[in-house]
Protein backbone atom coordinates (compact mmCIF):
# COMPACT_ATOMS: atom_id res chain seq x y z
CA UNK A 1 0.00 0.00 0.00
CA UNK A 2 1.31 3.37 -1.09
CA UNK A 3 0.11 6.63 0.39
CA UNK A 4 2.40 9.51 -1.36
CA UNK A 5 2.03 12.88 1.15
CA UNK A 6 -0.57 10.56 3.27
CA UNK A 7 -0.14 10.22 7.18
CA UNK A 8 1.36 7.07 8.22
CA UNK A 9 -1.44 6.39 10.16
CA UNK A 10 -3.61 6.38 7.55
CA UNK A 11 -1.36 4.00 5.85
CA UNK A 12 -1.45 1.60 8.66
CA UNK A 13 -5.43 1.74 8.65
CA UNK A 14 -5.36 0.20 5.03
CA UNK A 15 -2.84 -2.05 5.63
CA UNK A 16 -4.17 -3.61 9.32
CA UNK A 17 -7.80 -2.97 7.27
CA UNK A 18 -6.82 -5.65 4.69
CA UNK A 19 -5.08 -8.31 6.80
CA UNK A 20 -8.57 -8.55 8.49
CA UNK A 21 -10.44 -9.52 5.52
CA UNK A 22 -8.60 -12.93 5.64
CA UNK A 23 -7.45 -13.40 9.26
CA UNK A 24 -8.92 -15.05 11.36
CA UNK A 25 -9.72 -17.64 8.94
CA UNK A 26 -6.27 -17.87 8.32
CA UNK A 27 -3.53 -17.72 10.92
CA UNK A 28 -0.04 -16.43 10.83
CA UNK A 29 -0.81 -13.32 9.09
CA UNK A 30 0.56 -11.28 12.21
CA UNK A 31 3.90 -12.28 11.65
CA UNK A 32 3.85 -10.75 7.79
CA UNK A 33 2.85 -7.11 8.58
CA UNK A 34 4.66 -4.16 8.24
CA UNK A 35 1.83 -1.54 8.71
CA UNK A 36 4.35 1.16 7.78
CA UNK A 37 7.85 0.27 6.79
CA UNK A 38 10.69 2.66 4.89
CA UNK A 39 13.97 1.53 2.46
CA UNK A 40 15.79 1.40 5.72
CA UNK A 41 13.65 -1.47 6.62
CA UNK A 42 14.17 -2.92 3.06
CA UNK A 43 16.02 -6.36 3.33
CA UNK A 44 13.88 -7.93 6.22
CA UNK A 45 11.08 -6.96 4.34
CA UNK A 46 12.00 -8.33 0.80
CA UNK A 47 13.73 -11.54 3.10
CA UNK A 48 9.75 -12.04 4.49
CA UNK A 49 7.46 -14.34 1.97
CA UNK A 50 4.31 -12.67 1.48
CA UNK A 51 4.34 -10.20 3.43
CA UNK A 52 1.69 -7.30 3.27
CA UNK A 53 3.64 -3.42 3.97
CA UNK A 54 2.40 0.29 4.06
CA UNK A 55 5.02 3.05 3.00
CA UNK A 56 4.46 6.65 1.71
CA UNK A 57 7.82 6.77 -0.32
CA UNK A 58 6.71 6.79 -4.62
CA UNK A 59 9.69 4.80 -5.34
CA UNK A 60 8.24 1.83 -4.27
CA UNK A 61 5.85 2.05 -6.85
CA UNK A 62 8.58 2.12 -9.52
CA UNK A 63 10.37 -1.05 -8.17
CA UNK A 64 7.95 -3.70 -9.52
CA UNK A 65 10.16 -6.58 -8.10
CA UNK A 66 10.04 -6.06 -4.61
CA UNK A 67 6.38 -6.83 -4.88
CA UNK A 68 3.58 -8.56 -6.49
CA UNK A 69 0.24 -6.67 -5.95
CA UNK A 70 0.42 -2.84 -5.43
CA UNK A 71 -2.19 -0.11 -4.33
CA UNK A 72 -2.12 3.46 -4.33
CA UNK A 73 -4.51 4.51 -1.60
CA UNK A 74 -4.61 8.15 -3.47
CA UNK A 75 -5.88 7.05 -7.08
CA UNK A 76 -6.91 3.58 -6.15
CA UNK A 77 -5.66 1.81 -8.52
CA UNK A 78 -4.03 -1.89 -8.37
CA UNK A 79 -1.37 -3.19 -10.47
CA UNK A 80 -0.04 -6.42 -10.84
CA UNK A 81 3.83 -7.06 -10.96
CA UNK A 82 4.08 -8.57 -14.51
CA UNK A 83 6.57 -11.66 -12.88
CA UNK A 84 2.84 -11.94 -11.01
CA UNK A 85 0.84 -11.30 -13.87
CA UNK A 86 2.57 -14.51 -15.70
CA UNK A 87 2.25 -16.64 -12.61
CA UNK A 88 -1.17 -16.71 -13.34
CA UNK A 89 -1.55 -16.70 -16.77
CA UNK A 90 0.66 -19.93 -16.40
CA UNK A 91 -1.44 -21.32 -13.70
CA UNK A 92 -4.83 -20.86 -15.38
CA UNK A 93 -3.44 -22.26 -18.88
CA UNK A 94 -2.16 -25.52 -16.44
CA UNK A 95 -5.75 -25.46 -14.65
CA UNK A 96 -8.09 -25.42 -17.85
CA UNK A 97 -5.92 -26.96 -20.18
CA UNK A 98 -6.36 -26.11 -23.69
CA UNK A 99 -10.01 -24.49 -23.08
CA UNK A 100 -8.87 -21.66 -25.74
CA UNK A 101 -12.14 -19.75 -24.95
CA UNK A 102 -11.63 -19.42 -21.19
CA UNK A 103 -7.32 -18.67 -21.41
CA UNK A 104 -8.23 -15.94 -24.38
CA UNK A 105 -10.14 -14.10 -22.07
CA UNK A 106 -8.65 -10.86 -20.92
CA UNK A 107 -8.75 -11.56 -17.13
CA UNK A 108 -7.75 -14.74 -17.58
CA UNK A 109 -9.25 -17.59 -14.90
CA UNK A 110 -9.99 -14.75 -12.85
CA UNK A 111 -12.98 -13.33 -14.45
CA UNK A 112 -15.24 -15.31 -12.65
CA UNK A 113 -13.61 -14.69 -9.18
CA UNK A 114 -14.15 -11.09 -10.20
CA UNK A 115 -17.54 -11.35 -10.86
CA UNK A 116 -17.99 -13.22 -7.09
CA UNK A 117 -15.61 -10.81 -5.59
CA UNK A 118 -17.92 -7.58 -6.48
CA UNK A 119 -20.71 -9.30 -5.98
CA UNK A 120 -20.12 -9.43 -2.46
CA UNK A 121 -18.74 -6.10 -2.58
CA UNK A 122 -21.97 -4.99 -3.44
CA UNK A 123 -23.50 -6.56 -0.35
CA UNK A 124 -21.14 -5.55 2.06
CA UNK A 125 -21.91 -1.63 0.64
CA UNK A 126 -25.68 -2.09 0.64
CA UNK A 127 -25.05 -3.34 4.22
CA UNK A 128 -23.27 -0.23 5.70
CA UNK A 129 -25.70 2.20 3.84
CA UNK A 130 -28.53 0.63 5.73
CA UNK A 131 -26.04 1.43 8.69
CA UNK A 132 -24.91 -2.06 10.00
CA UNK A 133 -21.77 -1.25 11.82
CA UNK A 134 -18.11 -1.79 11.44
CA UNK A 135 -18.33 -5.60 13.09
CA UNK A 136 -20.88 -6.47 10.83
CA UNK A 137 -18.47 -5.80 8.11
CA UNK A 138 -15.67 -7.47 9.75
CA UNK A 139 -18.00 -10.46 10.19
CA UNK A 140 -19.51 -10.79 6.97
CA UNK A 141 -15.46 -10.16 5.32
CA UNK A 142 -14.49 -13.36 7.67
CA UNK A 143 -17.38 -15.74 6.63
CA UNK A 144 -16.32 -14.93 3.20
CA UNK A 145 -12.89 -15.74 3.53
CA UNK A 146 -13.87 -18.78 5.69
CA UNK A 147 -15.87 -20.02 3.12
CA UNK A 148 -12.86 -19.99 0.52
CA UNK A 149 -11.07 -21.52 2.78
CA UNK A 150 -13.67 -24.65 3.73
CA UNK A 151 -13.82 -24.95 -0.39
CA UNK A 152 -9.94 -25.54 -0.54
CA UNK A 153 -10.39 -27.72 2.09
CA UNK A 154 -13.52 -29.79 0.15
CA UNK A 155 -16.35 -28.33 2.56
CA UNK A 156 -18.75 -27.35 0.03
CA UNK A 157 -21.97 -27.64 1.59
CA UNK A 158 -24.46 -26.89 -1.37
CA UNK A 159 -25.22 -26.83 -5.18
CA UNK A 160 -24.59 -22.61 -4.40
CA UNK A 161 -21.28 -23.14 -2.96
CA UNK A 162 -20.13 -25.82 -5.53
CA UNK A 163 -20.95 -23.17 -8.16
CA UNK A 164 -18.26 -20.98 -6.26
CA UNK A 165 -15.93 -23.75 -5.88
CA UNK A 166 -15.54 -24.23 -9.58
CA UNK A 167 -14.98 -20.52 -10.20
CA UNK A 168 -12.67 -20.27 -6.92
CA UNK A 169 -10.55 -22.78 -8.31
CA UNK A 170 -7.52 -20.40 -9.39
CA UNK A 171 -7.42 -18.97 -6.36
CA UNK A 172 -7.70 -22.16 -4.40
CA UNK A 173 -4.78 -23.08 -6.23
CA UNK A 174 -2.30 -20.52 -5.48
CA UNK A 175 -3.51 -20.45 -1.79
CA UNK A 176 -2.86 -24.47 -1.90
CA UNK A 177 0.80 -23.79 -3.00
CA UNK A 178 1.77 -21.88 0.46
CA UNK A 179 3.21 -22.58 3.06
CA UNK A 180 0.57 -20.75 5.11
CA UNK A 181 -1.80 -23.16 4.05
CA UNK A 182 -0.09 -26.32 4.90
CA UNK A 183 -0.05 -24.58 8.41
CA UNK A 184 -3.25 -24.04 8.57
CA UNK A 185 -4.10 -27.51 7.67
CA UNK A 186 -2.01 -28.85 10.54
CA UNK A 187 -3.65 -26.46 12.69
CA UNK A 188 -7.41 -27.06 11.49
CA UNK A 189 -6.40 -30.83 12.17
CA UNK A 190 -5.33 -30.10 15.68
CA UNK A 191 -8.47 -28.41 16.51
CA UNK A 192 -10.84 -30.97 15.07
CA UNK A 193 -9.59 -33.38 17.38
CA UNK A 194 -9.45 -31.06 20.28
CA UNK A 195 -12.71 -28.81 19.77
CA UNK A 196 -15.90 -29.87 21.44
CA UNK A 197 -17.46 -31.26 18.05
CA UNK A 198 -14.19 -33.07 17.25
CA UNK A 199 -14.49 -34.70 13.96
CA UNK A 200 -18.09 -33.75 13.37
CA UNK A 201 -17.27 -30.13 13.39
CA UNK A 202 -16.83 -30.27 9.50
CA UNK A 203 -19.85 -32.21 9.32
CA UNK A 204 -21.97 -29.46 11.38
CA UNK A 205 -20.52 -26.57 9.74
CA UNK A 206 -21.28 -27.69 6.42
CA UNK A 207 -24.68 -28.57 7.33
CA UNK A 208 -25.23 -24.45 9.47
CA UNK A 209 -23.80 -23.69 6.14
CA UNK A 210 -27.52 -25.79 4.24
CA UNK A 211 -29.34 -23.69 6.63
CA UNK A 212 -27.71 -20.21 5.94
CA UNK A 213 -27.81 -20.87 2.18
CA UNK A 214 -30.85 -21.05 -0.70
CA UNK A 215 -33.69 -22.92 -0.11
CA UNK A 216 -33.40 -25.94 1.59
CA UNK A 217 -36.15 -28.38 0.69
CA UNK A 218 -37.77 -30.40 3.71
CA UNK A 219 -36.35 -33.19 3.13
CA UNK A 220 -32.78 -31.50 3.51
CA UNK A 221 -34.25 -30.08 6.42
CA UNK A 222 -35.15 -32.85 8.35
CA UNK A 223 -31.80 -34.29 7.32
CA UNK A 224 -30.09 -31.58 8.82
CA UNK A 225 -31.80 -30.79 12.14
CA UNK A 226 -31.52 -34.77 13.02
CA UNK A 227 -27.69 -34.55 12.56
CA UNK A 228 -27.38 -31.51 14.57
CA UNK A 229 -29.89 -32.98 17.63
CA UNK A 230 -27.94 -36.25 17.76
CA UNK A 231 -24.39 -34.67 17.42
CA UNK A 232 -25.09 -31.70 19.25
CA UNK A 233 -25.82 -33.26 23.06
CA UNK A 234 -23.81 -30.72 25.33
CA UNK A 235 -23.18 -27.54 25.88
CA UNK A 236 -19.61 -26.93 25.29
CA UNK A 237 -20.91 -28.33 21.42
CA UNK A 238 -23.48 -26.13 21.50
CA UNK A 239 -21.47 -23.75 22.03
CA UNK A 240 -19.10 -24.03 19.69
CA UNK A 241 -21.96 -24.30 17.14
CA UNK A 242 -22.79 -20.55 17.98
CA UNK A 243 -19.30 -19.73 16.28
CA UNK A 244 -21.08 -20.64 12.89
CA UNK A 245 -23.62 -18.66 13.78
CA UNK A 246 -22.61 -14.78 13.27
CA UNK A 247 -24.45 -11.94 13.66
CA UNK A 248 -23.60 -11.18 9.88
CA UNK A 249 -26.13 -14.51 9.10
CA UNK A 250 -28.59 -13.82 11.19
CA UNK A 251 -27.13 -15.67 14.10
CA UNK A 252 -29.95 -17.91 15.44
CA UNK A 253 -32.01 -16.93 12.12
CA UNK A 254 -31.93 -19.89 10.24
CA UNK A 255 -33.23 -22.10 12.70
CA UNK A 256 -35.87 -19.97 14.50
CA UNK A 257 -37.69 -19.50 11.13
CA UNK A 258 -37.84 -23.33 10.71
CA UNK A 259 -40.80 -22.82 13.45
CA UNK A 260 -43.07 -21.33 10.91
CA UNK A 261 -42.66 -24.29 8.14
CA UNK A 262 -45.87 -25.67 7.39
CA UNK A 263 -44.27 -29.54 7.66
CA UNK A 264 -44.34 -30.40 11.75
CA UNK A 265 -41.84 -32.48 11.29
CA UNK A 266 -39.19 -29.85 10.79
CA UNK A 267 -40.77 -27.22 13.40
CA UNK A 268 -40.65 -30.03 16.37
CA UNK A 269 -36.98 -30.34 15.80
CA UNK A 270 -35.80 -26.76 15.03
CA UNK A 271 -38.32 -25.68 18.64
CA UNK A 272 -36.06 -28.62 20.24
CA UNK A 273 -32.37 -27.20 19.25
CA UNK A 274 -33.58 -23.69 19.83
CA UNK A 275 -34.58 -25.51 23.53
CA UNK A 276 -31.58 -26.86 23.96
CA UNK A 277 -29.93 -23.08 23.81
CA UNK A 278 -32.03 -21.81 25.97
CA UNK A 279 -30.89 -24.15 29.19
CA UNK A 280 -27.71 -21.79 29.24
CA UNK A 281 -26.24 -18.17 29.52
CA UNK A 282 -24.85 -17.77 25.20
CA UNK A 283 -27.85 -19.73 24.15
CA UNK A 284 -29.96 -17.43 25.80
CA UNK A 285 -28.55 -14.21 24.67
CA UNK A 286 -28.32 -15.65 20.93
CA UNK A 287 -32.38 -16.29 21.28
CA UNK A 288 -32.87 -12.36 22.79
CA UNK A 289 -31.05 -11.25 19.63
CA UNK A 290 -33.45 -12.42 17.27
CA UNK A 291 -36.48 -10.15 16.11
CA UNK A 292 -39.09 -9.48 17.69
CA UNK A 293 -42.26 -11.65 15.63
CA UNK A 294 -39.64 -15.03 15.71
CA UNK A 295 -39.01 -14.78 19.18
CA UNK A 296 -43.04 -14.21 20.31
CA UNK A 297 -43.56 -17.60 17.93
CA UNK A 298 -40.74 -19.88 20.23
CA UNK A 299 -42.34 -18.55 22.83
CA UNK A 300 -45.51 -19.56 21.71
CA UNK A 301 -44.48 -22.90 20.44
CA UNK A 302 -42.11 -23.50 23.80
CA UNK A 303 -45.64 -23.15 25.95
CA UNK A 304 -47.69 -25.37 23.51
CA UNK A 305 -45.24 -27.78 23.81
CA UNK A 306 -44.78 -28.30 27.64
CA UNK A 307 -48.80 -28.67 27.38
CA UNK A 308 -48.27 -31.64 24.86
CA UNK A 309 -45.88 -33.20 27.27
CA UNK A 310 -47.78 -32.72 29.84
CA UNK A 311 -50.96 -34.34 28.34
CA UNK A 312 -48.69 -36.81 27.21
CA UNK A 313 -47.10 -37.88 30.53
CA UNK A 314 -50.95 -37.92 32.03
CA UNK A 315 -52.06 -40.02 29.25
CA UNK A 316 -48.84 -42.37 29.68
CA UNK A 317 -49.57 -42.86 33.66
CA UNK A 318 -53.18 -43.75 33.04
CA UNK A 319 -52.22 -46.18 29.69
CA UNK A 320 -49.62 -47.74 32.36
CA UNK A 321 -52.33 -48.16 35.52
CA UNK A 322 -54.58 -49.70 33.09
CA UNK A 323 -51.91 -52.16 32.43
CA UNK A 324 -51.30 -52.93 35.43
CA UNK A 325 -54.89 -53.61 36.04
CA UNK A 326 -55.46 -55.93 32.94
CA UNK A 327 -52.01 -57.46 33.41
CA UNK A 328 -52.95 -58.95 37.00
CA UNK A 329 -52.87 -63.28 36.62
CA UNK A 330 -55.72 -65.23 36.97
CA UNK A 331 -55.10 -66.86 40.05
CA UNK A 332 -54.92 -63.06 41.99
CA UNK A 333 -58.70 -62.87 40.74
CA UNK A 334 -60.18 -66.44 42.05
CA UNK A 335 -57.92 -65.19 45.15
CA UNK A 336 -59.86 -62.02 45.54
CA UNK A 337 -62.86 -64.42 45.11
CA UNK A 338 -61.97 -66.55 47.90
CA UNK A 339 -61.14 -63.97 50.03
CA UNK A 340 -64.70 -62.52 49.68
CA UNK A 341 -66.62 -65.63 50.45
CA UNK A 342 -64.45 -65.86 53.27
CA UNK A 343 -65.32 -62.99 54.58
CA UNK A 344 -69.12 -63.19 54.21
CA UNK A 345 -68.81 -66.65 56.08
CA UNK A 346 -67.15 -64.94 59.30
CA UNK A 347 -69.76 -62.19 59.30
CA UNK A 348 -72.76 -64.55 59.27
CA UNK A 349 -71.02 -66.74 61.93
CA UNK A 350 -70.32 -63.74 63.93
CA UNK A 351 -74.54 -62.95 63.72
CA UNK A 352 -75.05 -66.71 64.07
CA UNK A 353 -73.09 -66.14 67.83
CA UNK A 354 -74.99 -63.55 69.35
CA UNK A 355 -78.19 -64.81 68.77
CA UNK A 356 -77.24 -68.94 70.28
CA UNK A 357 -74.99 -66.89 72.99
CA UNK A 358 -72.03 -69.31 71.35
CA UNK A 359 -68.60 -68.58 72.19
CA UNK A 360 -67.19 -65.56 69.31
CA UNK A 361 -65.22 -66.99 66.46
CA UNK A 362 -61.50 -67.67 66.84
CA UNK A 363 -60.11 -65.22 64.70
CA UNK A 364 -61.54 -62.53 67.16
CA UNK A 365 -59.05 -60.76 69.54
CA UNK A 366 -58.13 -61.75 72.78
CA UNK A 367 -59.62 -58.42 74.91
CA UNK A 368 -62.85 -59.02 72.38
CA UNK A 369 -63.06 -62.32 73.20
CA UNK A 370 -63.18 -61.48 77.32
CA UNK A 371 -65.29 -58.69 76.67
CA UNK A 372 -68.24 -60.74 75.45
CA UNK A 373 -67.50 -63.35 78.13
CA UNK A 374 -67.91 -61.15 80.87
CA UNK A 375 -71.08 -59.73 79.36
CA UNK A 376 -73.94 -60.72 82.17
CA UNK A 377 -77.32 -62.62 80.70
CA UNK A 378 -80.56 -61.72 81.04
CA UNK A 379 -81.63 -62.54 84.90
CA UNK A 380 -78.65 -61.12 85.68
CA UNK A 381 -79.50 -58.12 84.53
CA UNK A 382 -82.85 -58.14 86.18
CA UNK A 383 -81.55 -58.53 89.31
CA UNK A 384 -79.42 -55.82 89.22
CA UNK A 385 -82.23 -53.19 88.38
CA UNK A 386 -84.02 -54.53 90.86
CA UNK A 387 -81.20 -53.89 93.42
CA UNK A 388 -81.11 -50.53 92.14
CA UNK A 389 -84.48 -49.28 92.35
CA UNK A 390 -84.32 -50.99 96.15
CA UNK A 391 -81.55 -48.74 97.17
CA UNK A 392 -82.72 -45.76 95.54
CA UNK A 393 -86.29 -46.06 97.46
CA UNK A 394 -84.38 -46.72 100.93
CA UNK A 395 -82.21 -43.26 100.43
CA UNK A 396 -85.36 -41.70 99.40
CA UNK A 397 -86.88 -42.91 102.67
Amino acid sequence: FIGHNMPASAVCSHVLAACLLISPPLGGVKQRIFPYTSLTNLDTLLNTKGYVAGVTNPIFSQRSQWWDVCCDLKTGKVTLSPAYKSELESDESSGNGNNSDTSSSSDGGFAQVKHLDNAFAGEVQVGLAMGRDETWAREMLSEYAQRIVDMAFGDAASADEAQALAANQPRIRLLKATEQFHRHAERRAVLKSSGPCGQDTAVVARHIRILQQGRPSTRQLIAVFDLLLAKLDTQDKLVQLLTFLPESKGGLYPIAVCLLHAEPKVHIRALRLLRRFDKFKEGSLWLSSLNFFLLRTYMRSKIRDDETRAKRRLSKKKAKRQSLVDSRPQDTKKERLVTLAASKNEEKHQADGHRTNSPPPAHKGANEIASLRKQPSDKECTEQRSSADKKKNEQRE
